[in-house]
């Protein structure tokens, strides 16, 4: 490929990933009440994070007002100015910034009413009149829809029955020639769809029915309703997610009152009777979402705080008094007192050490506290398949301590976790072949050939629905065994209904999924030959300065593609004589822990070949 033609490429991904908002449009809405009774009536859309013009906050559901007689207004009116029979609004305009329009009836009497729609951009102009009659509190009404994902939206307006509807025959249609025969069984894909208690049992049905259409094996069950909780149990979804124990919020008091904490919320939230329900097709217990270990300049400020827990720690771990420039442990002060915030960047530049081991003194607390929360859900959960936070796989591109992404290795060392669950950035989604092995290889490296489960994210627009495919296969060839659907704008749980439809996302998940059905026996345990070559990450470097990580990304890469199997190891495997299984060894990066160095040199002696980078080999702890 010459320059230009790379840039040009390089351009266009660009472009559309950084595309956000989508064209905007006007919205219109006019009620008039048939029924004997006064009526009211609110407004809301979903949103989601990468369509809703610029509006760049989490509000995914925002009240838009209320009708009366003086029409649209931000509270709900008093009862003399709803709307009497035949009284109608006029013409209500409203942000064009949701995808679903939701109305919702605010009097205890059934709704009888007309609603009448007007959507316009610079290509559409529509209308539609709608009878609400004798319905359930809520309806819903589709303002557009994308027919592809790397397309504008086409406005439109569907009542919801009608949408799901219509996007159920055309899988069925998209589909003629690759009929559903069976579900993968070994191998689940799930997503989540979270239902609100007022929703038609009907159409809450209809959108499983959807994802069923597609092959879908398994659901995260957010236990919104128990009426939800039962029917994915009676519709046949073979496996089910929940969410199992977190670490938060993240105090200090101790690891036995932080244990006494977890073990009392687990009681009340693990052994609900909406967990009952599906207990026995638990397949994966998601952790903390994108799981943080706290701010260290909060660690620090704590002080006298958490003087203890650092001091116990030194001692369990002879950290050199002279490394820390101190002559006593009970000297130890996180905030120096020459200093004000942020102390963090003080400690680094004064008393390096100190803050080197102050870092490892919180991790070691932090990833106690992870280790039993997982031991604790195993209680509830014995056969569930993988008990993990959500690991932010990005974090380790740049995350660092400080950030989330900390020491896993740490955590499952102490047996805490059963199996982790990775999620990949869709920062690197676009046309770079091999990003889904690394991310495989990370989390294997954490799990030691565990099994493996990821967040599969799919931004709509950033790039062509079908490199899905490499995610997928990618991480089922590294040993992934469960694949959750997180599309940013495609079909997103957070936008509380299955109404971030990307009709050929769906489509690809339905290809993905009957493949997968009919080639999971060969697909499934499937890991990498052995290896010969290892790259390096170390703690040290994770405290000191993350963002080399991307070096290793692009080492890693590089080795791939010159059709060298990779193994990324950790300095825990160092230490533990893992090294010995290679010939090669790559350090990429400046620190590294003095025993882990000490461990490498005496494996070079011996014949192992260390490549490392210029400057590097700096020892910490």
């Amino acid at each position: 490929m010459n320059k230009k033609l790379f840039f040009s490429v390089l351009v266009m991904l660009l472009g559309n990933f950084l595309l956000h908002g989508e064209d905007k449009f006007t919205l219109e809405v006019k009620v008039k009440n048939l029924s004997n009774s006064p009526a009211t009536y609110s407004f809301r859309v979903s949103r989601c994070m990468v369509d809703f013009n610029g509006y760049k906050d989490w509000d995914f559901l925002p009240l838009l007002g209320y009708a009366g007689k003086n029409g649209l207004s931000s509270e709900k009116p008093p009862q003399e100015i709803w709307l009497n029979r035949n009284e109608e609004t006029g013409w209500m305009k409203m942000p064009g910034y949701g995808k679903v329009l939701h109305i919702y009836n605010e009097t205890d009497s059934p709704p009888f009413c007309e609603i009448e729609i007007r959507v316009k951009n610079k290509q559409q102009d529509i209308s539609r009149l709608f009878l609400w009659k004798d319905r359930p509190k809520t309806f819903h009404v589709y303002l557009y829809y994308f027919p592809e994902s790397a397309k504008p939206p086409l406005l439109t307006l569907k009542t919801a029955d009608e949408f799901i509807e219509e996007t159920i025959q055309y899988i069925r249609t998209e589909m003629k020639d690759f009929p559903l025969r069976k579900n993968p069984k070994l191998i689940a894909f799930s997503t989540d769809f979270n239902c609100h208690m007022d929703d038609e049992p009907e159409w809450v049905r209809k959108n499983l029915l959807l994802l069923k259409e597609t092959g879908l094996n398994c659901f995260f069950d957010s236990e919104n309703s128990l009426f939800l909780s039962q029917l994915v149990k009676d519709m046949g979804f073979l496996y089910v997610d929940h969410w199992g124990t977190s670490i938060w919020p993240l105090t200090y008091d101790g690891l036995d009152a932080k244990r006494r904490e977890c073990a009392t919320v687990a009681l009340r939230s693990l052994d609900s009777y909406y967990r009952r329900i599906n207990r026995d097709n638990v397949k994966v217990l998601h952790g903390d979402d994108e799981i943080s270990s706290g701010s260290f300049e909060e660690f620090i400020a704590l002080d006298s705080q958490v003087q203890p827990l650092v001091v116990s720690y030194f001692k369990k771990m002879n950290v050199p008094l002279s490394d820390i420039a101190l002559r006593s442990y009970d000297e130890v002060r996180l905030v120096p007192e020459v200093s004000k915030p942020p102390y963090r960047e003080f400690l680094k530049k004064n008393n390096p050490s100190l803050f080197y081991w102050l870092n490892r003194a919180r991790m070691e607390y932090v990833t106690d506290i992870a280790a039993e929360t997982g031991k604790i859900a195993q209680k509830y959960y014995p056969d569930a398949f993988i008990i993990s936070p959500n690991w932010p796989a990005a974090g380790v591109l740049g995350g660092g301590y400080d950030g989330h992404g900390w020491d896993f290795w740490m955590v499952y060392r102490k047996s805490g976790m059963k199996g982790i669950y990775g999620e990949p950035t869709p920062r690197y989604n676009f046309y770079l072949q091999g990003i889904f092995s690394w991310y495989g290889d990370m989390m294997r490296s954490q799990i030691r050939n565990g099994p493996m489960g990821a967040y599969i994210t799919t931004a709509r627009g950033s790039y062509p629905c079908f490199l899905n495919h490499f995610q997928v296969y990618e991480l089922a060839a590294r040993g992934a065994e469960h694949f959750h659907w997180y599309s940013y704008g495609g079909m997103w749980g957070n936008e509380n209904y299955a109404n971030e439809i990307v009709r050929d996302l769906l489509r690809e998940f339905a290809i993905i999924h009957r493949e997968f059905a009919e080639a999971e026996d060969y697909l499934y345990g499937s890991k990498p030959e052995k290896s010969q070559i290892a790259v390096l990450w170390t703690p040290a470097q994770e405290i000191w300065d993350a963002t080399l990580h991307q070096e290793i990304v692009a080492l890693y890469l590089i080795l791939l593609h010159s059709n060298y199997n990779v193994d990324i190891i950790s300095s825990y495997d160092v230490d533990g004589g893992l090294l010995k299984n290679y010939k090669v060894l790559y350090m990429p990066f400046s620190y590294v822990e003095r025993k882990t160095f000490d461990s490498i040199s005496s494996w070079v002696k011996n014949g192992g070949r260390l490549i490392i980078d210029g400057g590097g080999g700096q020892t910490s702890g």
